[in-house]
């Protein structure tokens, strides 16, 4: 008996992905385009927008906290006053000056001595003959005793040429002192004339001996050295000036002198020294006229 099929689910046409239809697309229009495109632009800078800002913030703050300590740095500046301690005291004591001395109960104390010559030139009114005796100082020693020795004016004190010069006054010459194992002379300085007039007894430092102590044991221990040379020794018609002039060529000279030993002496002062104001002399010595040619 033929067999009956009965089917009750009648399948439908077979599907096939090439037969399932594509919907159509609809086309956005410009103005979608626009507004989507706006859009996602937007949505896409607004975190970098925040964080620019954020970037920004914190750069300012380390700018400003450069500049501060910048400025703390370079103008912070402290005024620091030192005021010296001082202390017065009240000295009662009588100190004596006492060369090349080491002791606490006296000063040490250096003599300085200098020699500044000046001349002026004066026109003359009339000749002359002059005779006038070269002069100078010399210091006489006294190596022979501890005993003081007077020499009297007009002394002789004689070089090793002959020539013979005199002291103007009598003298007393200290006796020689030992101290520390060390003799030193005594001494003394005295002007001397030359015993003629005449420009050949204007010699330079020279040594001199005492004539009237030859033959005596003194003679050996008094002798003398020159201090300055020997000079204003002539023998000779000179031309001569007037009072007046004569004057005031001499207060010139002396001005001039004063000034520039002043200066000299200020510049000698050894290192450690003090030089006081009045702790110096200023001595002059006239010296006679010469002439400087025929009028």
């Amino acid at each position: 008996m033929a067999r009956q099929m009965i089917q009750d689910v009648i399948p439908t046409r077979s599907k096939d992905i090439r037969r399932i239809p594509i919907p159509e697309r609809k086309q956005p229009s410009s103005k979608e385009v626009i507004r989507e495109v706006r859009e996602e632009f937007e949505n896409y800078n607004k975190p970098k927008r925040s964080w620019n800002k954020k970037l920004i913030v914190i750069t300012v703050i380390i700018l400003v906290a450069v500049i501060v300590l910048l400025l703390t740095t370079v103008f912070a500046k402290a005024t620091v006053t030192i005021t010296p301690a001082t202390q017065t005291a009240a000295v009662n004591a009588s100190l004596a000056a006492e060369q090349g001395t080491t002791t606490t109960s006296a000063i040490d104390f250096e003599p300085i001595t200098l020699t500044q010559k000046e001349t002026v030139t004066v026109t003359g009114t009339g000749t002359k003959q002059v005779d006038t005796k070269a002069t100078g100082t010399i210091i006489i020693f006294n190596s022979y005793s501890t005993a003081t020795q007077k020499l009297v004016a007009n002394t002789r004190f004689e070089t090793a040429a002959g020539l013979i010069y005199r002291i103007d006054k009598s003298v007393v010459v200290p006796g020689e002192t030992t101290k520390a194992g060390v003799t030193t002379p005594g001494s003394i300085t005295a002007t001397v004339t030359a015993d003629q007039s005449g420009a050949n007894y204007n010699i330079p430092l020279s040594d001199f001996t005492i004539p009237g102590f030859a033959g005596e044991p003194e003679f050996k221990g008094f002798f003398a050295r020159s201090q300055t040379v020997m000079s204003g020794g002539f023998s000779g018609t000179v031309a001569i000036i007037s009072d007046t002039d004569r004057a005031n060529a001499q207060s010139t000279l002396k001005s001039d002198l004063k000034s520039k030993l002043a200066q000299s002496v200020a510049q000698s002062v050894a290192k450690g020294y003090v030089l006081y104001p009045t702790g110096y002399q200023i001595v002059t010595q006239d010296l006679p006229d010469t002439s400087a040619g025929t009028n």
